[in-house]
């Protein structure tokens, strides 16, 4: 850094003065108004306020002459200032003022105040009793005399015929003097005898007076008046001085008749006058020297010569500053010269005042002396004794200008006037001013230091002010800066800290998007600042850089990343987006533009350019498209029938902006035309001005698709599309239908008019089903339409049959079966009057028994309904030949007893239903399962549970089960099977089972069927993994002591029950449990040959495998007494030995009955169908077995194969280990060595191994 010291001269002129510095007064401010007119009872104030230090006191002068205001009493000066108020003026308050400031130091001057009392004076002669009497001939030019009385401020004047006012005009106007002026005299100027007045107004003080009064008497008539030439009346004065900036006016006034026309021209230049709308006069505004030079206006009526007058304008001026003194603090021996430099026409003379005594008055001195030619004044080596106020006149013939400034002469010590900050903070790449403001005289000389050295050079400026400007901070910048000032008279110095910080940058800033209208834009902006001033960090939007106010406009959020989000983006939204970071030290800017895409507004112009019989041509302006490109533009019109409803005509791509449409006939349409572009559509433009009016002609086509339709049994109906509005091109439209029968030779043609264009139908009285040839046609006044209408053929509508089917039975070569039933009846004679229409067929009904409303219907076709038309002279309609007739019912329920009946029927009608037979349907294989799930699972078991089939279609004998591991197939496919294990329940009441020797931690799938004598029945499907092996969850214990048994029941777990189940028992003093065999289908085993009266620990542990058992919570039961228990086994020998003998017969009755169903035997069912056919009934019923193949029954279960399928299946699962099953491969207990499902308690051994599968109700 430079050691150069930066040493400051500041100007030698102090423009400021510190609070407590002496100096001259200064006027400050005063009356802008060298002239002020006052009226009685309004105030007026002559304003006089200056400073100085001391302050200044304030003498008054009125015509030259001291003036005292405390000597009148309407006079008020305000305390400690000059300004003068005149609450209620009199005239004898009129006069020139001016005020002085006085102070040691010197005087100062105001500008001299005219205050002059505002008056109207009446007019002479007042007044006027007889007016005068004028008698001018008719074309002869008149003059009417006002002769203004004085008025202050100057007034108005107008001339009136009693209250109205004389409208000026070519003819007819008034000079500047007030006169008025008739360029020639008319009959009607004698307005009825009324007088011509002339009112003067001063609007000052609101006051008008009237006088020379007029009455006008035209001598003669128009025809009478004789042409003269146009002559002049008045005009301005010929030479014109006028003032620089205002407004000149001239006025030339012809006489003569006809009336002159007057035009005005300027000589030898351009002009830049305004002319009247009579001509009389010119205005040239705001004039000045360009605008001198020589006008002139003529007068011309068509009669030689002509009348001019020429003007020489000349532009002067009141006298203006160009250069005035101004107040002056200056130190000793310097020069001072003040100038009064002033411009005007003609040049104003300058005078000088000191202290408001002229120069000339005062003592000369040789450091004083005008020059410039007396337009300054200079003072040399000044002192402190030469300080006073200077004034200066300026002065032409047009006016004056006056000026007053103070020579204030210091000698003063620096002192601070503005010290530099304390404490200031800007960013890196600003510019800092620290300020350094000092008063002294002579001027203080200035340097500023940093840490001891002097600053000067490359980016350090010092102001002549004594600021020190840095350019381009650095963060190096940052430090204490020293201010010292220093003069003849002493030295002063201040300091103050500069700290510099990183400068704010937008690091993410936002980019110009385009969204269409109603979707969400999002400009993003992310910001980085100095660390210090983080906590300060703000960001805010602009639009259009204006700031935007999310309170006002709910659309706009900002998100937590200062993200500006408009949602949704509207029309409005189109602007240029500026986000703003800033910390209050400095801030940064980045601008994107949005642009909103919208639909397009709607086009304009849109014309009508032709209009023919079947088209018109439209074109059109297109609108603003809303910054997406127009694509389509859509003409639509309306017409005089619907003028509330707009239809599109045509689609026209861009960038046509015409098309010709097509119109129908005899109608009067109205264009508009919509704007479509990738947002939208636009609105509707404006409808075309001019209507298109097609003149009428046939219909546009025939009615369509024609057809009879069957309505009723004494009735031809028919029905058609009807023609829409747009088609009947005519007047007087209406459908022609034209119909004859066919089945007469002969018969005549018959018509039928409906005149309603919107009907589609008709209904022609008939007889049942006759068969017609029929024509609809569309109709006008223009005749009909040309493409020929289509003839059809048909018949009227048909009647219920009246035949019966006799003799329904059924078909002995085909039984019932499960599902279907075959049958025969006797076939009709298939005449017009049986059918009552075309003979359709037969409909077979049928229904269960025991549900009468679930009614089926079954149709046997005899005839193909499209031939009903082959043979219209046949009468005999689809007449069949068949003896009998044979139908079938299918989709029967299984094992129901159904009703069937049969009935004639033609296309509309079924007629009344023969006999009804009613016969049962065999037995079905079942529908799955209900609810078939797991209740409980463990490890290595799985418990099921289900309910029975919905459908069971017969009788339940039990169920088939088969289940396999699937992990692998999972991963390997479903083509490789792990081993599959079946097993089979023949009670159809149990719905319980549990599968045993499962491996933990794996999936497996179950397949149940139910079984009927049909066979198996529809699968239901299940997969469940089972649990890791683990501890099973605690049971519960209950007990039942008997004298020498004990019955141990307990409940199992809902969560990891364990496969099974044994109890420990042993008697409180032993140290050895006992325990049973586990148990793997019941919740109970029973204890026996216990010591009666005893006390046993008892406990049942749950099982897991071999390692994972858990015990229940002990408990500690007795068995009875001695005496007791022989008293209840006494007591109940004989209900035990009657248990035995019932068990014993239950077991034996069911072996029986499984021996005898394995070996094919039947079941006599013993049921009969009723027939309720013709005389010959069918023979009932034989007895039937249940099944449809006895045979499969003595085969082994592994052969029943249902049909293959990609599902599981019995036959998937087939089991090679048979010693699970009986000889018929039936399920008979559990795997594995012991058979018996309940042993007794003296038969129950210990399994050898806990994977014994086992079935419990």
């Amino acid at each position: 850094m430079s050691e150069e010291k930066s040493v400051i001269f500041i100007s030698f002129m102090h423009p400021y003065v510190p609070p407590g510095q002496t100096h001259p007064p200064s006027i400050t401010r005063q009356s802008d108004d060298q002239l002020i007119i006052f009226k009685k009872g309004l105030s007026r104030q002559i304003v006089c306020v200056a400073s100085g230090n001391p302050e200044p006191t304030y003498e008054w002068t009125k015509n030259g002459r001291p003036f005292n205001p405390e000597a009148n009493t309407d006079v008020d000066q305000e305390r400690g200032l000059g300004t003068l108020t005149f609450s209620d003026p009199v005239s004898e308050d009129q006069g020139v003022y001016q005020c002085r400031a006085i102070n040691e130091y010197g005087t100062a001057l105001t500008q001299k105040v005219t205050l002059l009392e505002a008056v109207m004076d009446p007019f002479p002669g007042n007044p006027v009793v007889t007016p005068k009497q004028v008698r001018p001939p008719v074309g002869q030019s008149l003059k009417l005399p006002c002769d203004s009385p004085r008025s202050i401020p100057a007034s108005d004047v107008v001339w009136n015929i009693r209250k109205d006012r004389v409208p000026e005009s070519s003819r007819v106007t008034m000079d500047y003097e007030g006169n008025l002026y008739f360029a020639n005299i008319i009959p009607d100027d004698a307005q009825n005898g009324k007088s011509y007045i002339c009112a003067v107004t001063n609007n000052f003080i609101r006051t008008t007076v009237q006088g020379g009064d007029s009455q006008i008497e035209p001598q003669g008539t128009i025809a009478q008046a004789r042409r003269n030439s146009p002559v002049l009346l008045y005009s301005s004065p010929t030479t014109i001085i006028k003032m620089r900036g205002e407004t000149l006016r001239m006025k030339c006034i012809f006489g003569g008749y006809p009336t002159p026309t007057i035009t005005w021209r300027r000589m030898g230049g351009s002009p830049r006058y305004q002319q009247s709308q009579h001509g009389h006069e010119i205005v040239i505004e705001d004039i000045q020297e360009a605008d001198e030079g020589t006008y002139l206006c003529e007068g011309n009526n068509g009669v030689n010569p002509s009348a001019y007058r020429e003007f020489q304008v000349t532009v002067e001026g009141k006298p203006y500053w160009i250069e005035k003194p101004t107040d002056t603090n200056i130190e000793e021996q310097e020069t001072k010269i003040f100038r009064c430099e002033a411009g005007g026409k003609p040049i104003p003379n300058v005078m000088w005042f000191i202290n408001g005594e002229k120069l000339e008055d005062i003592p000369a001195s040789s450091r004083r002396s005008l020059i410039n030619g007396g337009m300054a004044l200079q003072f040399k080596s000044l002192q402190r004794a030469d300080t006073c106020v200077v004034q200066c006149n300026v002065t032409n013939e047009h006016g004056y200008i006056f000026a007053s400034a103070y020579l204030n002469v210091l000698a003063e010590a620096p002192i601070f006037l503005t010290e530099p900050p304390k404490y200031i903070k800007k960013v890196v790449d600003q510019k800092v001013n620290l300020t350094c403001r000092v008063f002294g005289a002579p001027i203080p000389q200035i340097t500023w230091e940093k840490e001891g050295q002097l600053l000067s050079g490359a980016r350090h400026t010092v102001t002549a002010d004594g600021d020190l400007i840095i350019e381009d901070l650095r963060l190096d910048d940052s430090g204490h800066y020293l201010c010292k000032a220093r003069n003849t008279y002493g030295n002063i110095q201040a300091s103050g800290e500069l700290v510099v910080r990183e400068k704010t940058v937008i690091d993410n800033p936002p980019t110009d998007q385009v969204v269409a209208i109603g979707e969400e834009a999002v400009l993003s902006c992310g910001a980085t600042t100095d660390a210090a001033e983080e906590h300060k960090l703000r960001i805010y939007w602009l639009k259009d850089d204006q700031p935007i106010n999310l309170n006002i406009d709910r659309r706009l959020t900002l998100s937590n990343d200062w993200s500006l989000v408009i949602n949704p983006a509207s029309r409005n939204d189109n602007a240029r987006y500026t986000c703003v970071a800033g910390n209050g030290l400095d801030e940064d800017k980045r601008e994107a533009t949005l642009t909103v895409e919208a639909p397009p507004e709607p086009p304009t112009n849109v014309i009508l350019n032709s209009c023919s019989t079947r088209s018109a041509s439209i074109s059109w302006t297109p609108g603003p498209p809303n910054n997406a490109p127009i694509q389509q533009y859509f003409i639509e019109y309306n017409n005089s029938r619907n003028p509330d409803q707009w239809l599109e005509i045509k689609t026209v791509n861009v960038p046509y902006t015409s098309a010709v449409v097509e119109l129908f006939p005899y109608m009067t349409f109205n264009f508009r035309v919509k704007a479509a572009n990738r947002i939208g559509t636009s609105q509707p433009s404006s409808h075309t001005s001019t209507l298109c009016r097609t003149p009428a002609d046939v219909p546009a086509r025939q009615p369509g698709n024609p057809e009879i339709q069957d309505y009723d049994s004494d009735s031809l109906y028919l029905v058609w599309d009807a023609l829409d509005e747009t088609e009947l091109n005519g007047p007087g439209f209406h459908y022609l239908i034209t119909y004859r029968r066919l089945d007469q030779p002969n018969a005549p043609e018959m018509t039928k008019k409906i005149d309603d264009f919107t009907k589609k139908e008709a209904l022609i009285e008939s007889e049942t089903y006759v068969p017609y040839e029929i024509t609809i046609e569309a109709v006008n006044e223009m005749g009909t339409a040309r493409k020929p209408a289509e003839k059809i053929i048909g018949f009227s509508g048909e009647g219920v049959p009246n035949a019966i089917p006799q003799n329904f039975r059924l078909d002995h070569k085909y039984p019932p079966t499960d599902s279907t039933a075959n049958f025969l009846w006797d076939a009709i004679d298939a005449t017009h009057e049986a059918v009552q229409g075309f003979f359709v067929g037969y409909e077979m009904k049928w229904w269960p028994e025991d549900d009468p409303k679930d009614t089926s219907v079954v149709v046997v076709p005899i005839n193909n309904p499209n031939n009903e038309l082959r043979d219209l002279k046949n009468r005999r309609i689809g007449r069949q030949v068949l003896q009998y007739v044979s139908g079938t019912l299918e989709q029967l329920p299984p094992f129901t007893s159904v009703v069937a009946q049969v009935a004639v029927r033609n296309k509309k009608y079924t007629g009344e239903p023969s006999n009804s037979i009613i016969f049962r349907t065999d037995e079905g294989a079942p529908s799955a399962v209900q609810d078939f799930k797991v209740f409980r699972k463990g490890p290595v078991h799985l418990e099921l549970s289900w309910e029975l089939p919905a459908f069971p279609n017969g009788n339940i004998l039990g169920y088939d089960i088969a289940y396999r591991n699937i992990n692998n197939t999972r991963s390997r496919g479903d083509d490789v099977l792990d081993t599959t294990k079946t097993l089979s329940i023949d009670d159809p009441s149990q719905m319980k089972v549990k599968l045993l020797d499962l491996d933990p931690v794996t999936n497996y799938r179950v397949l149940l069927y139910a079984r009927t004598g049909a066979g198996r029945g529809e699968e239901a499907v299940l997969e469940e993994m089972t649990l890791a092996m683990g501890f099973p969850e605690r049971p519960d214990l209950v007990t039942v002591s008997g004298p020498t048994s004990m019955t141990v029941t307990w409940v199992p777990a809902d969560e990891n029950p364990g496969y099974g189940f044994y109890v420990e028992y042993k008697k409180p003093d032993e140290t050895t449990w006992s325990k049973t065999p586990i148990e793997t289908e019941k919740d109970y085993i029973v204890l026996t040959r216990l010591d009666p009266a005893t006390e046993y620990e008892v406990r049942v542990v749950a099982v897991n495998g071999e390692g994972y058992e858990t015990p229940s919570i002990m408990k500690a039961p007795r068995t009875a007494g001695t005496a007791a228990a022989t008293q209840s086994v006494q007591e109940a020998g004989w209900f035990v030995a009657l248990l035995v003998v019932i068990i014993l017969l239950i077991i034996i009755l069911v072996v029986i009955c499984f021996i005898r169903r394995t070996r094919g035997d039947k079941y006599n069912v013993d049921e009969k169908e009723r027939l309720r056919g013709g005389p010959e009934a069918p023979p009932p019923f034989e007895e039937y077995n249940r099944g449809k193949d006895p045979s499969l029954v003595d085969e082994p279960m592994d052969d029943l194969k249902p049909p293959e399928s990609d599902s599981d299946s019995l036959e998937e699962y087939g089991e090679n280990d048979v010693s699970k099953f009986n000889e018929d491969g039936s399920f008979i207990g559990q795997y594995g060595a012991n058979k018996d499902i309940n042993p007794p308690p003296s038969q129950q051994q210990e399994p050898t191994s806990p994977s014994a599968l086992s079935t419990f109700v």
